[in-house]
Formats: structure tokens, sequence, C-alpha cells
């Protein structure tokens, strides 16, 4: 799925290699959906915004250079265990190496694991608290991801910048 994302986003959005800091504002943007749809205890939206957030993932991935199916995987090795109102720690450290990175800075910190570690975080507290909530309890991460490709594959930023082709 992230070879096609990323094939998706470039006739989308344009070349944006180098500026995987936009999928990074975007899975931002949905952790934030996703903490407010969980305090409607709104479980559809919790759904649209954790898809949407590893939609968001992926483009940060494939431009940084990570692999999706590893933070998948690494978020789906244990349980968080965070307070989804603690949930702002790990993104927040997880945009602390980001930019660390970027800068070139602090070397002596291992910036690369340390992305991927603090996204696998946020996304095993997101995945926690959605699966708490929800009522289908078949779904994995991998089933909410491909469900969601499947939906965001069909939208076209360039030929309608407003809805991107929805109704």
């Amino acid at each position: 799925m992230q070879g096609e994302h990323a094939a998706w986003s470039a006739r989308n959005f344009g070349s944006s290699l180098g500026k995987p800091h936009r999928g990074l504002l975007g899975f931002v943007e949905e952790v934030g959906e996703f903490v407010e749809a969980a305090a409607d205890r709104d479980d559809d939206s919790m759904f649209d915004a954790l898809g949407d957030a590893l939609i968001f993932a992926s483009d940060f991935c494939s431009k940084a250079g990570f692999d999706l199916a590893e933070v998948v995987s690494l978020a789906q090795e244990g349980r968080a265990g965070h307070d989804l109102n603690q949930v702002t720690v790990p993104l927040g450290k997880l945009c602390h190496h980001f930019l660390k990175d970027e800068q070139g800075i602090r070397s002596n910190e291992d910036h690369r694991d340390q992305i991927l570690i603090f996204m696998a975080e946020v996304v095993r507290t997101m995945w926690d608290h959605y699966d708490e909530a929800r009522r289908d309890k078949s779904m994995t991460i991998d089933e909410v991801v491909r469900v969601t490709w499947q939906e965001v594959r069909k939208r076209d930023w360039v030929a309608d910048p407003v809805r991107g082709g929805r109704p």
C-alpha cells in the first residue's frame, strides 16, 4: 500500500520529496481528531481518524525513508498503556526526533530509531482506545489501513481541489 500511496500522493500533491513534514503534520492533525472523537465516544469518527492517521503515516514514511509496515509491526508488538490524554507525550517526542534529525543536531541520539518507536507508540495508543470503544472487534490495524486506503485512493485533489471528487 505504501508504494501505491506514494504514487497517488505525487499525482495529487506534486512531488514533495524532501518534505516529509507534510505527512507528519497530517498525522498530528488526525491524532487530534481521534482524541476529539474519543471524547465524544464516536467510534465511527475514531475509525476514520485512525485510518487517516495511518495514511498520513504512510506519506511521512515514504518521504522520510521509513517503512509503514515496521511502524505497524512495532505498534502491534505491545500495548502502550498511555491514557489518551497523555498521547501528546510520545507525539511530542516523535516531533522532537524528527526536528533534530532534520536539523542535523544532537547526533548522540538515534533519531531515526526513535521516530519509528514514538510513531508506533502513538498508533498503539490510538489503537488501544479504538479497540476498547468499537463495536466490531474483528478488524486489525492492517485492515483499518486497507479499508481507509480503498476510500482515500479514489480522491482526486487535482480535478477537485475542494472535495477531492467526493459527493
